[in-house]
């Protein structure tokens, strides 16, 4: 009864697990960055409670969002910033004095809206030492040398556009935030939209176009895991569970594997063990004493002789003590 307990539990542990998978994924595409985070957090720790071992799944798609999460870092400033308040006034100030300015331009009044320019740059310049990335205040340069020099501006689109493409010491982040940039005061600029994509996809923003390759490679390695579930060759589950892994990376559209790969881990079981036998636990309680007087290399030798039965390799405690111990020594 109690085994039966624990496969219908990590049944359901696998479905919700997948269902949080794809949704993290979707927001991911949609661009939503920290819920995506949000929501594949959730999913490993649902993972964990029938799984002693990383889902690479999460752990994947993990680390893409945390990459987007750092390249479009610095764009705005959060409420939260002690500097939030003091930022906000400069920018709005600056903004209306380029209204202003605008309008006395465009009365032919050009001191006093060069005047107005000069007075706004300044204002700007006080909020990008702090926040280099922050893109109001940045288009907002834009805008302004805009107006005043129409000529001027369009040579220094030039050249910020070729210096995203080509200045070799330029960092990936500042390239897409200045292709981003230039997309908001000209969106139909030349050449624009194709560097946009490249530059997100090599951080990590967007998924690359389907390679043939991947594909026939992700579908032969699901066949491969499906020859093996079809035989119930329960030993040689791990390697079909690799394989899938294998299969989904390179073809995050591949369904069958994702499917595959959920029967399979339900036929598996769930690994996680809630407690050792009192020996063991008595053993275990022994390796965590000599860790916790630094004694590294005994605590692990002890924590080994556990793991060799195959039942504890499921105690998550255990596997944790053992992490713990290989990083100190």
């Amino acid at each position: 009864m109690g085994r039966r307990i624990v496969e219908a539990e990590n049944a359901r542990v696998v479905r919700q697990v997948r269902s949080m998978i794809e949704d993290g994924r979707k927001l991911y595409l949609q661009q939503k960055y920290l819920e995506a985070e949000q929501q594949l957090l959730k999913a490993r720790a649902r993972w964990a409670d029938t799984q002693p071992t990383e889902n690479p799944e999460i752990s994947q798609w993990l680390e893409k969002v945390r990459q987007a999460i750092l390249a479009t870092s610095g764009r705005e400033i959060p409420q939260t910033d002690p500097l939030y308040t003091q930022m906000t006034q400069l920018y709005n100030l600056a903004y209306r004095d380029y209204l202003d300015g605008k309008k006395f331009a465009e009365a032919r009044r050009t001191g006093e809206a060069l005047a107005l320019f000069k007075r706004a740059e300044d204002l700007i310049g006080q909020i990008l030492p702090f926040f280099k990335y922050y893109i109001d205040a940045r288009l907002l340069s834009y805008r302004i040398e805009q107006v005043r020099d129409p000529e001027k501006f369009s040579v220094m689109l030039r050249g910020d556009f070729t210096a995203a493409l080509n200045d070799p010491e330029l960092p990936d982040q500042e390239r897409l935030n200045n292709l981003d940039l230039i997309r908001l005061v000209s969106p139909n600029y030349p050449g624009l939209a194709a560097a946009i994509r490249q530059q997100r996809i090599k951080l990590g923003l967007e998924e690359a176009p389907a390679d043939p390759r991947k594909i026939a490679d992700s579908k032969r390695l699901y066949q491969e895991a499906r020859a093996i579930y079809q035989r119930r060759q329960r030993d040689l589950y791990p390697a079909a569970l690799e394989k899938l892994n294998q299969a989904i990376q390179l073809d995050p559209n591949n369904a069958e594997a994702k499917s595959l790969k959920d029967d399979v881990q339900i036929a598996s079981g769930g690994q996680r063990q809630p407690f050792l036998t009192s020996f063991d636990e008595q053993r275990f309680k022994e390796a965590q004493g000599q860790y916790t007087l630094g004694n590294f290399l005994i605590a692990l030798q002890i924590v080994n002789e556990l793991l060799k039965n195959k039942r504890n390799q499921g105690f998550g405690p255990l596997l944790e003590l053992k992490n713990a111990c290989e990083a100190r020594i």
